[in-house]
């Protein structure tokens, strides 16, 4: 169960934040495009990298960027250290989508906060840190 709960915190947490996004104007965004700005997000990274991290190959992320490109988020420029391949990055729409999923993350936290009491809410993130420490130790 406890797998089970953190999960739906995740996915009521995440469904808030892509709420928030479309009410601040970034309604053409879907789930799929959001998943690439997950933390640390594509800034200064390779289609390469981005795939890895959100799990993906990168033939089915290249369709995403362009859409994100097409939507003016994000534009992949010349890789500076290897000519060979590009790199992600955000353009001041892409930056003022990263602010408001920042924003949208802060007043859940507060109202998490709120909510449960100061101390409550220390305790779970020191619990939910703790759980995900456990977990990798058991791979």
């Amino acid at each position: 169960m406890l797998a089970a709960q953190l999960r739906l915190a995740s996915e009521a947490c995440h469904e808030m934040v892509f709420a928030c996004l479309r009410a601040r104007g970034f309604g053409d965004l879907r789930q799929s495009h959001y998943d690439l700005f997950r933390f640390p997000g594509p800034q200064g990274r390779t289609p390469s990298e981005i795939a890895a991290h959100v799990g993906l190959s990168k033939q089915a992320l290249n369709p995403l960027l362009n859409e994100l490109e097409a939507m003016r988020y994000i534009k992949r420029v010349m890789n500076p250290s290897d000519g060979r391949s590009r790199t992600v990055t955000l353009t001041r729409r892409g930056l003022r989508l990263v602010a408001a999923i920042k924003n949208a993350l802060d007043e859940l936290e507060q109202a998490a906060e709120a909510e449960i009491g100061s101390k409550r809410y220390a305790i779970m993130l020191d619990a939910a840190a703790r759980v995900r420490d456990v977990a990798r130790r058991q791979i």
